[in-house]
């Protein structure tokens, strides 16, 4: 008798992705990142207004009006989220807010079109910072979270301008119970 041929196996398939449109989705995250102290002092990033009586050489600052803005546009367009980051900020605008904005602002949080990512005091550089100044910085925005916005927790970390990454940070989230990483 002949040996017989092996039989050819199968090749397994490669998984596809169905085209279902050959419409390109593009997801805009309108957001905030205003450094709490780079090259500006807070109060001059919050009011767009050098100590000096002049405006910045560049569209800097103008904290104020954003968050002006970004309630108003909020409120008239249900459609729209906005993501704030940096505790520091929120917390001068809100010394700032009317009782209406206050609410509104409240309302928008519990809705869901704004969300808070980390919820640091800032957004920490992540490459040179200590972890001691990373917990505190945490510590401080979470707490003013607690304070005027109840049971609302972020459940995010926001890593949009680190200047490095590091697993120790990644660390510090999970302890600060975020369960996950925009970047």
């Amino acid at each position: 008798p002949q040996p017989q041929q092996p039989q050819p196996q199968p090749q397994p398939q490669k998984p596809t992705i169905p085209i279902l449109d050959p419409i390109t989705n593009v997801h805009l995250l309108c957001h905030s990142h205003m450094d709490v102290g780079w090259v500006m002092t807070p109060k001059e990033y919050f009011t767009g207004i050098l100590q000096n009586g002049f405006s910045p050489p560049t569209d800097r600052g103008h904290v104020k009006e954003i968050y002006d803005s970004v309630v108003a546009n909020l409120v008239e367009n249900r459609e729209r989220t906005f993501i704030v980051s940096e505790m520091g900020f929120l917390s001068m605008w809100w010394a700032t807010a009317t009782s209406l904005q206050k609410s509104q602002f409240r309302r928008l949080i519990s809705k869901g079109q704004i969300e808070i990512a980390g919820g640091g005091y800032c957004t920490n550089d992540e490459a040179t910072s200590h972890y001691e100044d990373i917990v505190n910085q945490m510590t401080m925005g979470h707490e003013y979270i607690r304070l005027h916005f109840g049971d609302f927790k972020p459940w995010v970390s926001w890593q949009l301008d680190p200047f490095g990454s590091s697993s120790g940070n990644r660390i510090l989230d999970s302890d600060s119970g975020l369960y996950g990483l925009w970047t």
